[in-house]
């Protein structure tokens, strides 16, 4: 009976220990997963504000151009219209 009281104990504590492990494994990964999201927002927010810029640059050029039917006028347009 002793003997079996023992290992019981110290098969709960081995469990214990690695469910522990795991709990800071799995907080590891989030927070890995969290920065890697925040990375990847940072960049898609530059190129983003990239993007407007050279959609402003294409725009003042474009300015003068008087077709309606243009394709480049259109295209800013469209681009504009996903940035939102």
């Amino acid at each position: 009976m002793g003997k079996m009281g023992k290992m019981g104990k110290m098969g709960k504590m081995g469990k214990m220990g690695k469910m522990g492990k795991m709990g800071k494994m799995e907080k590891m990964e989030k927070m890995e997963k969290l920065e890697k999201m925040e990375k990847m927002e940072k960049l898609e927010k530059m190129e983003k504000l990239e993007k407007m810029e050279k959609l402003e640059k294409m725009e003042k050029v474009h300015d003068t151009c008087t077709n309606v039917r243009c394709q480049i006028s259109n295209y800013i347009g469209v681009q504009k219209n996903k940035m939102k």
